[in-house]
C-alpha cells in the first residue's frame, strides 16, 4: 500500500530518509510517499520536488530519493508517483543517485527511466578550499556588498523579488517564503544600488552541517564586479567561522555556474552518478 507522508505520519519514514531531505519534508518543499506493507511495516520510500512552478521556465520534476525492499514495492511507488504528477504541466522527471539496487533499477526501467552515468551536477568542496581564492579574498569589498546580519527581511524579500523579475531563480522553488534565519545571514550577503538590493548571495546549511549557496544573483551595469565581491565577501567569512572540513555543496544548475566554477576552482569535478530522465506525457 503507498501512503503520502504527511506531518502526521512523518515519525514513519524518519529512518528512511536522510535528515537534509527530512527539512524538506518539514518545510513543504518537497513531497513523499511510503510503501507499507500489510503490518504498516515501510518497505520504500518516494521523494520528489517540484521544479519551476514558480517561474515561466517549464515544469519539471526531481525524484531525491527512491528505496524500495522490492521491485513490486518499487513499481507501486512509481506508478503513484507517476499518477500524482500527470496533468501537472510536467515535461520530464529526472534523479541523481549514487547507487541503484537491482530491484529499484527494475522498477526504474519498468517504469520508463533511461539511465546513464556521468557526472554529477554538484560539486563538493572543503572550506579549506576557499584559500584557492586568496586574490578575491584579500581584496577588501566596497560599502554597497552588506551582510545579511544586518538587513531587515523585507529589504531581501524586495531584492528576491528583483533579482526573480529579471529571470534570476534560486534551487528551491519557493526560496522567497524562507524566514530570513534559514539563511546563513553571518555567510550570505547583498550588493545595494540606489538604496535598493540589485544583488544576493543566499547561503543555507543543511541540517548535515553542509553549507549550500541557493542563490546567485546580480543585476546592473557591475553585475560581474559585486558577483565576485559577494562571493569573496562569503568566501572571507567562511574562513574565519567555519572548521576546514566543513563541506560545501555546490548545485551547478545553470551554465554560468558551471563556467563559474571552473574558473574558481579549476580541476575539481563532480563525482560519478547514475543520472535517470524519462519524459512526461501531458494529457
Amino acid at each position: 500500500m503507498i501512503i503520502d507522508i504527511t506531518s502526521e505520519n512523518l515519525e514513519q519514514a524518519e529512518d528512511l530518509v536522510s535528515e537534509d531531505i527530512l527539512e524538506n519534508l518539514k518545510n513543504d518543499t518537497c513531497t513523499g510517499l511510503l510503501s507499507v506493507n500489510r503490518k504498516e511495516e515501510p518497505e520504500g520510500v518516494l521523494i520528489f520536488a517540484w521544479k519551476n512552478r514558480s517561474s515561466a521556465d517549464p515544469i519539471r520534476s526531481e525524484i531525491l530519493l527512491f528505496s524500495a525492499e522490492t521491485s513490486e514495492a518499487g513499481k507501486e511507488l512509481l506508478q503513484h508517483y507517476t499518477e500524482m504528477i500527470r496533468n501537472k504541466d510536467c515535461i520530464c522527471s529526472d534523479f541523481e543517485f549514487k547507487t541503484v539496487s537491482a530491484a529499484e533499477e527494475a522498477a526504474l526501467k519498468d517504469a520508463g527511466f533511461q539511465m546513464t552515468k556521468q557526472e554529477s551536477r554538484d560539486l563538493i568542496i572543503s572550506v579549506s578550499n576557499l584559500i584557492q581564492l586568496k586574490k578575491l579574498i584579500t581584496k577588501k569589498p566596497p560599502r554597497h556588498i552588506a551582510s545579511l546580519e544586518n538587513t531587515m527581511w523585507l529589504e531581501v524579500y524586495q531584492g528576491l523579488a528583483n533579482c526573480m523579475f529579471h529571470g534570476f531563480k534560486g534551487i528551491v522553488d519557493n526560496i522567497s517564503e524562507m524566514p530570513l534565519d534559514w539563511y546563513e545571514k553571518k555567510l550570505s550577503c547583498c550588493a545595494e544600488a540606489d538604496e535598493r538590493i540589485n544583488g544576493l548571495f543566499l547561503i543555507h546549511q543543511l541540517p548535515s552541517g553542509i553549507l549550500m549557496p541557493v542563490m546567485l544573483a546580480c543585476i546592473g551595469p557591475d553585475y560581474q564586479k559585486d558577483l565576485m565581491y559577494m562571493i569573496s565577501t562569503a568566501a572571507r567569512s567562511a574562513l574565519e567561522l567555519y572548521p576546514p572540513e566543513t563541506r560545501i555543496l555546490i548545485r551547478r544548475h545553470r551554465e554560468n555556474i558551471v563556467l563559474l566554477t571552473k574558473k574558481l576552482f579549476p580541476g575539481v569535478t563532480g563525482e560519478t552518478i547514475i543520472y535517470g530522465e524519462r519524459k512526461e506525457v501531458r494529457e
